[in-house]
C-alpha cells in the first residue's frame, strides 16, 4: 500500500470479517482490495473504540461539531449538520 493511499483511509474502508482494505482512488484512479494483515485487527480496532470514546467526550462538552456552508434546502440544514456531526467515522 502506498503512503497516500494509507493516509486516504477511512473506517468504512475496513472489512474485518473479509480482512480485507479497500483502497479507494489508487493508481490509475481505479480502486483495489488489498489484505489487511491479521496481527492489525486488534489495534486497529482498540484505536476506534478509543476515538469513539473521544468523541463522544468532545461532544458531551460542546465540542466536535461543525458547520456546512451550502446545502441547498435550508429547511434540513440543522438536521442533516445534527446528525453528520453526531456520526462517527464521518469525514
Amino acid at each position: 500500500m502506498r503512503l497516500l493511499e494509507g493516509l486516504r483511509l477511512r473506517i468504512q474502508d475496513l472489512k474485518f470479517e473479509r480482512s480485507q482494505v479497500i483502497v479507494r482512488n489508487s493508481k490509475g484512479a481505479k480502486d483495489r482490495v488489498s489484505l489487511l494483515p491479521p496481527a492489525l485487527v486488534q489495534p486497529i480496532r482498540d484505536q476506534m473504540a478509543f476515538a469513539k470514546q473521544l468523541h463522544a467526550q468532545d461532544l458531551a462538552a460542546g465540542l466536535g461539531d461543525f458547520y456546512l456552508l451550502y446545502l441547498g434546502n435550508d429547511r434540513f440544514r440543522a438536521r442533516i449538520e445534527r446528525a453528520i456531526g453526531r456520526a462517527v467515522g464521518f469525514s
